[in-house]
Formats: C-alpha cells, sequence, structure tokens
C-alpha cells in the first residue's frame, strides 16, 4: 500500500489530483497506465533538468558578477592538484624543466589536469626558481665585493 500524500508528493501532484487519478486508474487499461507513468516521469525529469539548467546559469551569473580578483581566486580553488599530481609535476620537472607539448599532454593525462593548468605550473615553477636563483647570485657578488 501507497500513502496517497506520499505519493502526491512523489509525482508533485495536489492530494486530489491523485485521488482522481487513483479512481480513474480502475477503468484504465494496463497500457494507458504506462503511458501515464512515462509521460510523467518525463515531465518530472524535463523539470529537474530545467532546474538544473537554472541554477548552472544563477552560478554563471554569480561568478560573471565578482571582480578580477574574486574571480582568479574562485578559479584557483577549483584547481587544487592533489597530492599524486604535484607529486608527479615535481617528478617531470626534476627531468625537465621545458617539456615539450606532447610531454605536457601526456602530463595533464597522468595527473587528470588540463593541458593549461600543467603548462602553467611549469612557468610559475620556472619563474619562482629564477628568481630565487637571480636573488641567491645577488648576494654572491655583494660578499665578493665586500671582500
Amino acid at each position: 500500500k501507497v500513502s496517497v500524500t506520499g505519493l502526491s508528493e512523489e509525482c508533485k501532484l495536489s492530494r486530489t489530483q491523485v485521488l482522481g487519478w487513483l479512481k480513474s486508474r480502475s477503468t484504465m487499461s494496463d497500457d494507458q497506465v504506462s503511458t501515464i507513468r512515462a509521460t510523467c516521469l518525463a515531465a518530472i525529469e524535463r523539470e529537474e533538468r530545467l532546474e538544473e539548467t537554472y541554477k548552472k546559469k544563477k552560478a554563471k551569473k554569480a561568478f560573471a558578477d565578482l571582480s578580477l580578483e574574486e574571480r582568479k581566486q574562485a578559479r584557483v580553488k577549483e584547481q587544487k592538484m592533489s597530492p599524486l599530481a604535484v607529486k608527479t609535476l615535481l617528478k617531470f620537472w626534476g627531468r625537465n624543466k621545458n617539456p615539450s607539448w606532447q610531454n605536457i599532454n601526456d602530463i595533464a593525462r597522468m595527473t587528470k589536469l588540463s593541458p593549461a593548468v600543467v603548462r602553467g605550473w611549469f612557468n610559475d615553477r620556472k619563474e619562482t626558481s629564477s628568481s630565487h636563483s637571480r636573488s641567491a647570485g645577488s648576494r654572491r657578488r655583494r660578499k665578493r665585493t665586500k671582500i
């Protein structure tokens, strides 16, 4: 047995509509019942898809209303890398600091990151390592001039 209230909530119909359908069901053939059921399920699926589309549009609009800095921060949060991906990137960094496009695509496939993220990671890593080496080199020069 099924409760009328539960059925009305599940079908997203009023209680009177469900009762009317149950009363008319006794005079319907099984084919008619299955057709109506399929139609109801299709309507529910269509409504759920419309709700999902509305949510996506709302999220895109909210993202568009953000400032550039807030957008960058939101993208960075989306692009968090797994520890395994970072380990793989560091391993490749140790072998080759300037990978080819083919290597970048292979790394992207292995780490499940986009090639743009992998390329960006290598570029950022190059910038940070070159800035560290420059600052260390300038310190050495200062020491040599003092002597």
